[in-house]
């Protein structure tokens, strides 16, 4: 198994260390405080997978991902995209499970089998090898009892053992990386350093600029995972105080809007997902395509929401990115 922390050279990490805490707990204060936890939640799984996707060097569209969850495809499914689906699937399911039941053998079993659900119908993704049938009970114990050893070490120093250790284990090809982020999410949940098991830490990895390398050491590991959470928290807040500010436009902006207008619905839609597209407007909403049309025209003349694609078929439409914005932080907001 994969050896536990040396904590002696912690003291030489300790600004970065309490760097590192102090945007967590102000990240999970922030998510509770700002009223919309259920679309910062819905929203981030999506921006996560799509970090954790393209840490693993494949390309994976925002847009296509949405649209596929929604049932309301513009492209046919590859194998990358049945791979996020799985990972997404998986994040949408610890919401449902408690901190103790994800990380237990049996948790992170039925974690693993909601998600393949998701892929039941393409048999192919298995006989690929993309998808192992057998996950070794006793290697998932064996991970569980050392993660509990780091019981009496920092929450973030367990968390990152646990990212670092699951990595080790590739029990899930081309998929492993991200599903350890999910389980060290859930470890800093049971940790209570967390409120809820936050999609945050493949983004910052990606922002930290991280590749893995199975030579690294323990120590440079570490480093490496205390950035990304300082990264990832930071991408987070970006996130947060865009979608207050977009909040707060169109709560002044539906006042214009006739009572009954779905003009309301549509622009939550816009919150929760990256991007939306006519069909998936018309599905979620219960609108015509020609009522949808008419609707998402208006709201864009407002600048409530803005077209990404310049196409005239196939078009998708996100909330306005703020001008303001860190290039690096917000790039992926817009479904680019």
């Amino acid at each position: 198994m994969h050896a536990l922390p040396d904590l002696s050279p912690l003291p030489a990490y300790m600004p970065l260390w309490e760097e590192a805490e102090a945007s967590l707990a102000r990240l999970d204060q922030l998510v509770l405080d700002s009223g919309l936890q259920d679309t910062i939640l819905e929203r981030l799984r999506f921006e996560e997978v799509c970090a954790a996707i393209g840490l693993e060097g494949e390309l994976i569209s925002r847009e296509d991902l949405v649209l596929h969850d929604a049932g309301t495809p513009s492209t046919l499914p590859d194998q990358t995209l049945f791979l996020a689906r799985l990972l997404l699937r998986a994040w949408r399911s610890t919401s449902r499970l408690g901190a103790d039941e994800l990380l237990s053998v049996q948790g992170i079993l039925e974690l693993r089998e909601r998600a393949l659900a998701v892929v039941e119908h393409n048999p192919r993704l298995v006989a690929d090898g993309l998808l192992p049938q057998v996950v070794s009970q006793e290697e998932l114990s064996g991970w569980l009892e050392d993660l509990r050893a780091t019981e009496k070490m920092p929450a973030l120093i367990g968390a990152g053992w646990s990212v670092s250790a699951w990595d080790d284990l590739a029990l899930l090809p081309r998929l492993n990386a991200g599903f350890g982020r999910l389980l060290g999410s859930s470890w800093l949940l049971q940790r209570g350093k967390l409120s809820r098991p936050l999609p945050f830490l493949s983004l910052g990895y990606r922002d930290v600029r991280w590749v893995y390398h199975p030579t690294r050491s323990p120590e440079a590991t570490l480093e490496w995972f205390l950035r990304a959470v300082i990264a990832g928290s930071n991408v987070v807040r970006d996130l947060i105080s865009h979608l207050q500010l977009s909040q707060e436009r169109f709560k002044h902006a539906l006042s214009s809007y006739r009572r009954g207008s779905h003009a309301g619905a549509v622009l939550d839609l816009a919150l929760r997902k990256p991007v939306i597209s006519l069909p998936l407007v018309a599905s979620e909403v219960g609108l015509s395509k020609e009522g949808a049309r008419l609707l998402l025209r208006d709201l864009a003349a407002r600048g409530l929401i803005q077209e990404l694609t310049g196409r005239r078929r196939y078009r998708v439409w996100s909330i306005p990115v703020p001008t303001y914005s860190r290039r690096h932080r917000l790039a992926g907001l817009s479904g680019t």
